[in-house]
């Protein structure tokens, strides 16, 4: 069968202009095989290390020569060779910084009190926390972000607070508030205690390390967070509130927990770029072996004797990473800019077929 190959002269940098942070809660097995098959998908695995009780994973509290030695290949891009982005480092990963780390929140809390009477009788998060305990925070961003400038590494480390209160129990540690999809003005209150000790902590260094949140409800944070954010990454909402997200100096993911087919995944990389953020996270995106046999919204790659294998959601949403690289080339020769392109683009969407050929006519306006 005879066949025409036409290459056109259009180079997409290593360096990642959209991000897919594929979230997890624990390490999978190969952890090196996940990593890898994330970055040769142009995505990022990002593993919460620490669980709703304090405890950090063994090997994710950066105090000792071997953290450096786990996960130095990553940052220096070591860990990737003979993938295409080899020179790669990864693009983002989660420290273990949160109320339980690096001091335990159930020793230092003032507050000793029920769930139920907290919003009452505890007094203000800056005096229920004594001075020891936000010095050791600071001291220890600041120590990370030392060892990072020094190192030189591009990884942008994400200070992260994942924890609910929905998960308090009265003889364990546990958070007191929502720190993750926050509700209520404590919730946003405590954020900003926290924000304010790691801008402390990383004062005068360039190191990439970012204060982040997800919120499920900008438009509840009014002005308690201003100036103190680097990055949001916020659900489908933001469309209902976009005066609430963009435009605040801040970076904006989406995340979504549910990839409903394989051109869905692509579409929903295209539509956020098009809406004006720069990422989506796939809400917990390493499945089981059940997963091989039953079907999950949520597992994007799988695990199997030994090995890490896509889903082909998980090569469609590569596929969308690749579309926005293309796009935001078209938008920077032509001067033009996302609103501007939206409807026209969007149209393509709707149909798999469609989206097809939304490659080509991108890459024809690009030549």
């Amino acid at each position: 069968m005879p066949v025409a190959l036409r290459v056109i002269d259009v180079d997409i940098p290593d360096a990642l202009a959209f991000h897919v942070s594929l979230n997890t809660y624990g390490t999978p097995d190969p952890e090196r095989g996940f990593h890898r098959l994330a970055h040769e998908h142009r995505a990022t695995l990002a593993i919460v290390p620490y669980s709703h009780h304090g405890n950090v994973e063994d090997g994710y509290a950066p105090a000792a020569a071997a953290w450096y030695e786990r996960f130095g290949p990553l940052f220096d891009g070591s860990a990737f060779q003979g993938l295409p982005r080899d020179a790669a480092p990864l693009d983002h990963f989660y420290l273990p910084l949160h109320e339980s780390w690096p001091t335990r929140i159930r020793k230092a809390y003032a507050y000793k009190g029920t769930l139920d009477d907290h919003w009452r009788d505890a007094p203000p998060i800056e005096k229920a926390f004594p001075e020891s305990y936000a010095r050791e925070w600071r001291e220890t961003v600041r120590a990370i972000a030392n060892r990072v400038e020094e190192r030189k590494w591009r990884t942008d480390f994400h200070v992260y607070l994942n924890n609910k209160s929905m998960y308090w129990k009265a003889d364990e540690d546990a958070c007191w508030w929502s720190l993750d999809e926050p509700m209520f003005r404590d919730d946003f209150l405590a954020i900003a205690y926290f924000a304010r000790l790691f801008r402390e902590g990383r004062k005068g260094s360039k190191a990439p390390l970012r204060f982040r949140i997800d919120l499920s409800r900008p438009e509840w944070r009014r002005d308690q967070l201003d100036g103190l954010i680097d990055h949001d990454v916020i659900s489908g909402v933001y469309r209902d509130h976009p005066r609430c997200v963009f435009g605040r100096g801040e970076d904006v993911w989406t995340y979504g927990t549910t990839l409903l087919s394989a051109h869905e995944a692509r579409a929903w990389v295209v539509r956020s770029f098009l809406d004006g953020c720069d990422g989506v996270v796939p809400w917990q995106t390493v499945g089981s072996a059940e997963s091989w046999s039953k079907h999950e919204d949520t597992a994007v790659m799988l695990p199997k004797d030994g090995k890490a294998f896509a889903t082909l959601r998980l090569k469609m949403l590569r596929r969308g990473e690749l579309d926005v690289e293309l796009l935001r080339l078209l938008l920077a020769k032509r001067k033009w800019t996302r609103e501007e392109v939206r409807a026209h683009v969007s149209s393509f969407l709707a149909d798999p077929d469609r989206a097809e050929a939304l490659r080509r006519a991108v890459l024809a306006a690009i030549e």
